[in-house]
């Protein structure tokens, strides 16, 4: 009979290979013939994202507003870039996951070239989607989460609407009032064009509204998720329901025009 000790210890070695990784870790060898060298590495990683968010603030007459949008990169990568250029890929880009079950997203990429000039973003159509090159060189620390500054907009025209839905589904009858006292949804219209004070691409983002009460303060009003949009597009922001605004849907007429076909008014 053998038995087998429950005792909890650990092996010791008088020393270890000189090759030896305890972490999993990515190596290339190369191979020159003399010489200097100039070598480009590009690889993909799922733990260095950004996301896009933007804060509008609407002005008194609710008729023009201001715009700031935010970039906040996320580096989980395991490593620390310093000095690097950033550029940001936003649209919707295909990957295969290990479900093998295609995921969409942006695109971050970011390496160890310092870029001259000191700006903020720059814009170029790349593929069918947009590229955005920080004009400055960036820090982006292991396990760091940092804002930058993608766009900025003083002042640009918008239209506020109160917008009543009608009916989702078909009368099969002759109903006369339907509905009372309902709900009536507030929106933000304004066009994403040069004319108009805008005029960048805008990565899909949450956009949050604020507007200054009487006392000066900024106050909430509302938030929404807007989609990718090109330049010279129209942009509908939700912001909520309208208090002191009710609407009634009735039916004024009914017709049976056959025994499959009615119309309603």
């Amino acid at each position: 009979m053998r038995s087998r000790s429950t005792t909890p210890g650990g092996f010791g070695f008088p020393e270890v290979p000189d090759n030896l990784i305890a972490e999993p870790t990515l190596l290339w060898r190369l191979a020159a013939t003399g010489g200097q060298q100039q070598v480009e590495v590009s690889y993909l990683t799922s733990s260095l994202n950004w996301k896009s968010d933007y804060v509008m603030v609407l002005d008194e007459d609710d008729d023009a507003a201001a715009l700031t949008g935010w970039v906040t990169l996320t580096n989980q990568s395991g490593t620390a870039y310093e000095n690097a250029r950033l550029q940001l890929v936003a649209g919707d880009v295909q990957r295969v996951q290990g479900n093998m079950r295609p995921e969409l997203r942006s695109r971050v990429m970011a390496d160890a070239m310092a870029v001259q000039e000191n700006a903020g973003f720059s814009e170029n159509a790349f593929f069918e989607y947009h590229l955005y090159t920080l004009g400055r060189p960036a820090d982006l620390m292991n396990n760091e989460q940092k804002q930058v500054t993608l766009l900025k907009s003083d002042d640009f025209g918008v239209e506020k609407k109160l917008i009543f839905h009608g009916a989702t589904h078909y009368y099969r009858g002759q109903y006369g009032q339907v509905t009372t006292n309902q709900k009536v949804g507030v929106f933000l219209d304004f066009e994403n064009s040069e004319r108009n004070g805008l005029g960048m691409p805008l990565p899909k983002g949450v956009v949050r509204v604020y507007k200054r009460d009487h006392t000066g303060a900024l106050q909430f009003i509302g938030e929404d998720l807007i989609d990718h949009t090109p330049r010279d597009e129209e942009l509908r922001i939700k912001m909520g329901e309208a208090f002191d605004v009710v609407a009634d849907r009735r039916q004024m007429d009914y017709t049976v025009i056959s025994g499959c076909v009615s119309e309603s008014t």
